[in-house]
């Protein structure tokens, strides 16, 4: 009796690290995945901010005084600009033509995400270049430019302090908690 009472308390004690060991490891495993999602996230941030300043910064370039650089930004009712777009001027070195460029940002409402009784938009961010030649210092209206193309977008919704993402190089997805 005595031996089978050392047994059953050894496989108790046994199962019962077993079980801690387990659990610590399913820790660790969720942490990592944490790591790396928010370091994809802080990416694909940092990458956007270097669109927007590079764009920024290029805004008005070659264009001229007393010019209008931008369009006026939409917004919706809640106040979000949904979208934006603004100009500059690219000179061909080689053969002295000037190209007007436009960027447009547009954001889009994809749906939402569900956590709970949470619910948060998602929107995808679009970002659009297009260029129309310039011809005595003007170029036709934006309208009628037809070498618009999406260079790249992004999949995000409202921002927050914790979040994760899931990436490529061409387009990135940003779900916040």
């Amino acid at each position: 009796m005595q031996v089978l009472l050392d047994h059953l308390s050894a496989i108790i004690i046994g199962a019962a690290v077993l079980l801690i060991l387990a659990a610590t490891q399913m820790h660790a495993q969720r942490a990592n995945i944490e790591q790396t999602a928010s370091y994809a996230t802080k990416t694909k941030a940092l990458s956007f901010g270097e669109w927007i300043e590079n764009d920024i910064l290029s805004l008005g370039e070659n264009f001229g005084r007393n010019r209008f650089r931008f369009e006026t930004p939409v917004s919706d009712t809640l106040g979000n600009t949904i979208y934006f777009a603004f100009f500059s001027d690219s000179i061909n070195v080689s053969t002295g033509d000037t190209l007007r460029l436009m960027t447009r940002y547009q954001l889009e409402n994809v749906g939402v995400v569900e956590r709970g009784e949470i619910t948060t938009p998602v929107f995808q961010l679009h970002r659009e270049l297009a260029e129309s030649p310039v011809t005595n210092g003007t170029a036709p209206p934006p309208s009628t430019w037809t070498s618009a193309w999406p260079l790249s977008s992004m999949v995000c919704s409202s921002f927050s302090a914790a979040s994760s993402c899931c990436a490529n190089s061409r387009s990135s997805s940003i779900v916040t908690r």
